[in-house]
């Protein structure tokens, strides 16, 4: 009985984290679509589903609305930030995620909501403004395509 071993390429894992993207975008344009579209279109309605109050219906419909409106972004990021683990490159993604929600995501949200006065609503946008920099910041460095030097 003979064993065989197959090595992977970094270009196969190149490939692969492309096709995923593109078929998590894909997935998300089709059928997120429509998530989003009655998250904003009846927001009121779901929340109203769980709480009759007024003002609880209104701060649970903005951060439908505002959330829904990243998702394409949220499923790219995953799929490149999780490439990068699945190359063994740990370090990468660790760093994409500390800068883009630890050193930017939180700021912004207190920025957002405190000194500019937006309250939640500013919460809320800091997690689009935080998911959709992760998105640019992972899709950047995988094109750069250091990772592929990762020794495992």
């Amino acid at each position: 009985m003979t064993t065989e071993t197959t090595t992977l390429s970094p270009e196969m894992g190149a490939t692969a984290c492309r096709g995923g993207g593109v078929l998590g975008l894909v997935r998300e344009a089709l059928a997120g679509t429509r998530h989003d579209f009655t998250a904003i279109a009846f927001g009121n309605v779901i929340v109203g589903v769980f709480n009759v109050d007024p003002v609880i219906v209104g701060y649970g419909t903005n951060p439908l609305r505002i959330i829904s409106a990243g998702f394409l972004f949220y499923a790219f990021g995953m799929v490149v930030t999780q490439s990068f683990n699945g190359a063994g490159d740990t370090r990468t993604p660790t760093l994409i995620n500390l800068f883009c929600f630890w050193l930017l995501e939180l700021p912004v949200a207190w920025l957002l909501a405190k000194p500019l006065g937006l309250g939640p609503k500013g919460v809320f946008i800091a997690v689009l403004i935080g998911f959709s920099t992760m998105a640019i910041v992972a899709s950047a460095l995988f094109r750069r395509g250091a990772w592929k030097r990762v020794a495992v």
